[in-house]
């Protein structure tokens, strides 16, 4: 979490500066958008497992709230379920086209950074999410068992 606090804050300051010196002294930062586009990759990716595993995704309440405890479980068994496979699919895709890529010499077309190492990350990323789905998985049947955890245990995780 706090690598994605650290380069949304250098994006920001690099994206003032390319906007300064873009209309100010008229000249931009030379590859501003790649170094960009690599820290949309770095925060998506190293946050998305966190997050997930904290709860901390925005999502629609409006079922949720009126749903007794142990059935707002079971549908977050379910929701988790049927999301299990698209992450797995979506990892295992990330990560093929990430070696593939590696492999070749796929570049940043202004700065000719590798791209590999972000398509890699990436998939490590995501990769994490599934882990963290499958977690979650477990948790929240247990809570549909009826099986309440203290946030100091592991968030109910027991396999």
């Amino acid at each position: 979490m706090y690598l994605a606090a650290a380069v949304l804050f250098l994006m920001v300051v690099l994206t003032t500066c390319d906007v300064i010196g873009r209309y100010v002294l008229n000249s931009p930062v030379q590859g501003a958008q790649d170094m960009t586009e690599f820290g949309l990759v770095l925060i998506e990716f190293s946050a998305l497992g966190y997050l997930t595993s904290e709860r901390r995704h925005m999502r629609a309440d409006i079922i949720n709230t009126m749903l007794p405890p142990r059935k707002n479980a079971i549908l977050g068994a379910v929701c988790f379920v049927i999301a299990l496979p698209f992450a797995v699919a979506l990892a295992w895709q990330t990560c093929t086209e990430g070696l593939k890529v590696a492999r070749g010499t796929y570049l940043s077309p202004t700065l000719s950074v590798p791209l590999g190492p972000f398509y890699l990350f990436a998939g490590f990323g995501l990769i994490l999410l599934c882990v963290e789905i499958l977690l979650d998985i477990v948790r929240y049947i247990d809570e549909a068992r009826g099986r309440h955890f203290s946030d100091g245990d592991e968030k109910g995780l027991s396999l």
